[in-house]
This record gives C-alpha cells, structure tokens and sequence, in this order.
C-alpha cells in the first residue's frame, strides 16, 4: 500500500515537472490559448488595409507575451503581431459549472476593459502607440498567417478568427535611454525624456488613462519619437484634464525611470529634471 502511494505521488509530480518543463520551454505560449479570443462588445473589424497584407505575408517569431497577447515579430523586425489572450474567455468557460457567479462578472468586467482599451487606442492614439490595425472581431477579409512558434514549430493560422493588433517594432524605453548615455548624448535624452512626458500629458490631455503606465515595460521609441507599446490598459478619466494633476501624476509614473537613472546613468538626471520642469 505504502509503496503504491509512493509510486502514485511520483507519477503525480513527474507529469507535473514535465508539463512545467513544456511550458518553459514554449514560454506559455499554444495554439488553445488563441481560439475565442474576440470581443464580447459591439466592436467590428475595419476592412485591413491593402498595404498590411504584404506585411503580414511575412512569417512571425514568437517574440514574447504580456498578461493579454502573445506578441510576433515580422521576418523585416518591423512589425509586431499581437495576438490577444484568451485567459478572461477561458475562465468563464470554465467558471459556468461553478457556483462562482462573482468570478463570472469579474472575468467578463476585464474582458471588456481590454477590448475598450483597443479600441481607444485605434481610436484616438494611433500614432502615439505606432498601431496600424485592431481587428477585435471576426471577418472575412484577412489572409492567413505563418506563426513561429518558440520551438521553431511553424503554425499556419487563419487570422480571421482571431483578435488581434498590428503594431510598429519600437526601442523599449530603457535600452533608449541607455544608448544614449553610453553616447554621453545628452541633448538626445532630453529631448527622448520631452518626447515620453509629452505622450504622457497628450493622453490626460484627451482624457485617456491607464491602469498600467510602467514605462520600463510598456513604452518605447520609434525614432526619436515616444510610443505607448501596451494598448491593453486604457480607459476615460476627464478628470485628468486638470494641469496640475497631469504634472504630479507626471513625476509619480516617472518615478521608477528617476531611480533607475540614479542606479544607472545618473548623468542622465539633469536632463530627467530638465524636461520634467519643462512641463
């Protein structure tokens, strides 16, 4: 009995170690984990743009994931393929033979939060997070796409059943600023630093807020010019409209860069302080 129950645990958490191993390896990314993953709003795809399907003729590298896509890079590094999570649908799916109901709404809340969010950044922040398209819901017109999966395994898809985003490949917000300071271009910085808190207030100035304004994570640069990369976390505050709290929220989001520069390249900080005064 004893030997049975030793030989039972065993198994147990061998298939679990391999399964762990599985998903390390493909960073958690699968093919299930895309299917339903469109809106649950009133949300139309727009028809894609003719010069985006060139684009997409290319194959996608799998080239990391966030809480709520799995991003593709272009075979040209130009262009990122975000395909959308479908961890809310799931969940739901699952928490229907549950007496769970406040999981339920909880779930379907984020579910919607996420798809507003796209959309407002196709709506009014194209060109502040380098969007080309947004296709939220299913449709008839896209072509089908070659995925490289982190193993190297190639899966054809037909992007017309899944939400997804188009975006520009930009230069993370760090790596930006740290070129620059190997460089010792300081005039390059203030004006990357302008670029990013200009964003910044842009955004409150429409009302658009985000529940996420991690600059380490979610923004970049094309160019010399800032971009928002994370679209998944937006939302209407007409209360940031106020000067004075767009600055003070200003220097609160910025303040982890601040001590990252301090740690890193505090001859970056006159610059850092220099455009915050600026605003």
């Amino acid at each position: 009995m004893s030997k049975r129950f030793f030989l039972g645990i065993f198994a147990i958490l061998s298939i679990w170690a391999v399964a762990r191993f599985c998903h390390h390896q493909t960073k958690g990314f699968r093919l299930s984990k895309l299917q339903n993953n469109t809106t649950c709003l009133s949300q139309p795809s727009p028809p894609l743009p003719n010069d985006l399907r060139n684009v997409l003729g290319q194959k996608f590298r799998f080239f990391g994931r966030g809480l709520q896509s799995f991003s593709f890079v272009s075979e040209d590094e130009t262009t990122i393929l975000k395909l959308f999570n479908n961890r809310y649908q799931r969940r739901i799916s699952w928490l229907r033979f549950t007496p769970f109901q406040e999981k339920i709404s909880y779930n379907q809340k984020k579910w919607k939060m996420a798809f507003t969010s796209y959309q407002i950044a196709y709506d009014h922040l194209r060109k502040e997070t380098g969007l080309y398209y947004v296709h939220p819901a299913k449709s008839t017109d896209c072509p089908s796409a070659v995925l490289v999966d982190p193993l190297g395994i190639e899966h054809h898809i037909d992007l017309n059943k899944y939400g997804f985003a188009l975006q520009k490949k930009a230069t993370m917000a760090y790596p930006y600023f740290a070129t620059c300071a190997a460089a010792s271009d300081f005039e390059k910085a203030k004006a990357g630093f302008d670029s990013l808190f200009a964003l910044l207030k842009g955004k409150m100035e429409r009302g658009i807020e985000d529940r996420d304004p991690l600059i380490r994570t979610n923004f970049g640069f094309l160019g010399d010019r800032a971009v928002q990369i994370d679209i998944g976390a937006l939302f209407y505050n007409s209360s940031l409209k106020s000067p004075e709290k767009q600055k003070e929220d200003i220097e609160k989001i910025s303040i982890p860069l601040k001590h990252w520069l301090e740690t890193h390249h505090p001859q970056l900080l006159p610059s850092y302080y220099d455009a915050l005064q600026d605003l």
